[in-house]
């Protein structure tokens, strides 16, 4: 497992987004207009997925986020919706695991009007 790891920080450098001066970490395998975008449980990181990226990073463009520590949830929806229209994401397919699907889907809620609507 721990050489699978290495060969996913090593191919898919980390990138850093400031956003409100939090720190957004993330990896992408591509450059689409609408990309697949890995979002962990509030207690993981974006490198959870890397099995998935290093099965899947060829054929598709994947992000994996690893988000600062923001604990209100309605605070963390507005600041995840800032993050993905700051890479020029306006429609996201997503990924996610547990608490992370709730404040996905509230975030693509709150900001429908910002033109960063949830994927059909």
């Amino acid at each position: 497992m721990t050489d699978r790891l290495i060969r996913f920080q090593s191919t898919y450098r980390e990138k850093v987004s400031l956003i409100d001066g939090q720190r957004w970490r993330y990896r992408r395998t591509g450059s689409s207009a609408r990309p697949f975008v890995m979002l962990p449980s509030i207690k993981g990181g974006g490198s959870v997925f890397f099995d998935v990226v290093l099965a899947l990073g060829d054929k598709l463009d994947l992000i994996t986020v690893t988000a600062p520590p923001i604990v209100d949830a309605a605070v963390m929806a507005d600041a995840q919706a800032k993050f993905l229209l700051s890479l020029g994401i306006r429609i996201a397919r997503s990924y996610r695991s547990s608490s992370g699907a709730e404040v996905r889907d509230a975030s693509f809620v709150q900001h429908r009007r910002e033109k960063c609507p949830k994927p059909k």
